[in-house]
């Protein structure tokens, strides 16, 4: 309860600033009868600090979850825009695993062509399986080399990573995600997409202007810099006029 208190002081004093929670679900899930009276002081600390971030001027507070279906009705009424963030695409996971073969300095002989077919072998895998399809497909060389010649052999004379080895990674790693949780995501998200732009429009009608939309009501301080020097310009002008 302290801790998510500082927590928000410290976002305030360090403006501006993100207040980032990820698997927001463990904190913030809907509440019961049966919770223990530390979560539940937690849970309501939370909910008035949230309150209060639309009042800071550019506190940003941002959460992910893979449980959205679990999250707490008064929680979801104070983060007015939902994003579902889809499975990555054939592009973005091979960028994934380029991107952790060039980090890693891996040797490979992969192809274009090899890249295409490790695209279509791994439909519906998330981010995290093709990372962890790369770092299994790396070992395979390494598994290729009896254990006695492994210890004295250089790293820089391993040989390249192949097609073979990425297609036996992707038989050792699974889909995390199933077809039946994908169906729920999508069917939550349509759901409450329409209700994060209506909560989103009582919002802009009750507070000033300066509010942008976002998690949290991100308040713009340039914006609001701006208004407030037309505003002076608005009075000079009338002040003038008398």
């Amino acid at each position: 309860e302290k801790q998510v208190r500082e927590l928000f002081e410290l976002a305030n004093k360090k403006k501006p600033s993100i207040i980032f929670i990820d698997e927001i679900d463990s904190l913030l899930s809907k509440r019961e009868a049966g919770d223990h009276e530390a979560s539940t002081r937690i849970k309501t600390e939370f909910l008035l600090q949230m309150d209060g971030v639309g009042s800071k001027d550019g506190v940003f507070v941002l959460a992910a979850t893979n449980l959205p279906d679990q999250l707490d009705d008064a929680l979801l009424r104070r983060l007015p825009k939902r994003f579902y963030v889809p499975l990555p695409s054939p592009e973005a996971r091979q960028t994934i695993v380029r991107k952790m073969l060039e980090k890693h300095k891996e040797k490979h002989s992969l192809t274009r062509r090899d890249f295409q077919r490790i695209m279509a072998e791994t439909d519906g895998y998330s981010a995290s399986d093709m990372a962890a399809v790369t770092r299994d497909a790396a070992m395979g060389p390494v598994r290729e080399i009896p254990p006695e010649r492994l210890r004295t052999l250089p790293a820089d004379r391993l040989p390249p990573i192949r097609l073979a080895h990425f297609l036996q990674a992707i038989r050792n790693v699974e889909k995390s995600v199933s077809k039946e949780s994908l169906q729920r995501y999508k069917k939550w998200a349509d759901k409450n997409d329409a209700v994060g732009q209506e909560e989103e429009a009582k919002r802009s009608q009750q507070r000033s202007s300066g509010v942008l939309g976002g998690l949290g009501n991100l308040w713009s301080s340039s914006r609001q810099q701006q208004q407030q020097k037309q505003q002076n310009r608005s009075r000079r002008t009338v002040v003038q006029q008398r």
